[in-house]
Order: C-alpha cells, then sequence, then structure tokens
C-alpha cells in the first residue's frame, strides 16, 4: 500500500522562465513514488474566495466574500494541459517538486509511520 499524506501549502510561488505569476494557499496530496524514493503529486486543492449575494433592504446589490476552495483537474498522463486548471495544476505541481519545505515534510511524515 502507498503512504500518503496532505501538505498545506502557503504562498507557493509560480515561476516560468524567471517571471513571477504569482502565491497559492493549499493542499496537495502528496504519494510515495518508492521507485524513486520522492513523491508524485495526486491532488491539488486551492483555497480562495467566492462571491455571494448578501441583499438587504438599503443595499439590494450587496456582495460579501466568503472562504471557498476548488480541486484543480490533474492533466491525463502523457497529455498536454488544455484547461486552465489543469495549467494551474501542471505549474503548482512542478513547484511543489522543486520545494524543500514540501520535500522535507514528506520525507518526515514518511519517517514517522516507517518507525
Amino acid at each position: 500500500m502507498e503512504f500518503s499524506c496532505e501538505y498545506q501549502f502557503e504562498e507557493l510561488e509560480i515561476e516560468v522562465n524567471g517571471v513571477f505569476f504569482g502565491c497559492f494557499n493549499g493542499t496537495a496530496e502528496l504519494v510515495e513514488d518508492s521507485g524513486y524514493g520522492t513523491f508524485w503529486v495526486k491532488a491539488i486543492c486551492l483555497d480562495g474566495q467566492k462571491e455571494t449575494n448578501k441583499p438587504s433592504v438599503l443595499r439590494p446589490w450587496r456582495k460579501e466574500r466568503e472562504s471557498a476552495s476548488i480541486a484543480l483537474d490533474r492533466p491525463a498522463y502523457g497529455q498536454r494541459p488544455d484547461t486552465l486548471s489543469e495549467h494551474l495544476f501542471d505549474a503548482l505541481e512542478k513547484a511543489l517538486y522543486r520545494s524543500d519545505a514540501a520535500s522535507e515534510f514528506f520525507h518526515a511524515q514518511f519517517a514517522e509511520v516507517a518507525a
């Protein structure tokens, strides 16, 4: 059975060719890749906000923002990302692979379970 853990990231940066595109918060499911002694990213959910209508008598157009999250679509194996969700997954997955914090977290969790 494969080991997996949920990694919560904050301000994970997406950078392509030296161009900074933004920071993201969310969670990723990291799964043991036993052949390589590391992990692969199974799922990513991003934290954000959504607007909801909260009309009142004095302000019928009033909207408020609430916390929300969205699960990103993983591109099909061997296929190029097609949708925005797939492109975001691909970029965040690469950022997680480069992240020392994600790697250290995964190895610490794995060592704890193996002990």
